[in-house]
């Protein structure tokens, strides 16, 4: 497990150093929040699919040989049938599972731009607070006393 950490690591250290070499245009073009976002949340999937899913598939491929194993001394005309019919479901099984790897990617581009918003927003909150008083104060200050109520 702490192997996998390290390559997740790895891998985050080397995005981040790619990043800091790119050229200034490309900080142009690509968002601050789009880029720490994926920074962390790309590395994380892929950090949850490497040491969740890999000991999850150890497991599992020995539960199919152990019941493979009962299965042939139990019936084995069963077992053959089953054997014929497992290849069309895992066809659908991947089928599916590229239909649900275009929809995680289509959701961690949405959740770039959510972040990237996020970040624009509570930065310039700042700037715009200030705009709002100034403007306030002009309003005040160009306010006759008709339309104020004074």
């Amino acid at each position: 497990m702490n192997f996998f950490r390290r390559v997740v690591y790895r891998l985050r250290r080397n995005i981040f150093d790619s990043i800091i070499k790119q050229e200034i245009g490309f900080f142009d073009e690509t968002r601050t929040g789009e880029l720490t976002n994926r920074l962390s949340s790309d590395t994380q999937v892929l950090q949850n699919a490497v040491t969740v899913n890999i000991s999850m598939l150890l497991r599992f491929i020995l539960q199919i040989f152990g019941s493979l194993v009962v299965m042939f001394y139990l019936e084995v005309t069963l077992t053959l049938v089953l054997m014929a019919v497992v290849p069309v479901i895992v066809l659908i099984a991947k089928l599916y599972g590229s239909i649900v790897q275009k929809l995680r990617k289509q959701f961690q581009d949405e959740l770039a731009g959510a972040g990237t918003t996020a970040e624009e927003s509570i930065s310039n909150i700042r700037k715009y607070l200030s705009n709002l008083i100034y403007n306030y104060v002009l309003s005040l200050r160009n306010c006759s006393y008709i339309w104020c109520g004074k």
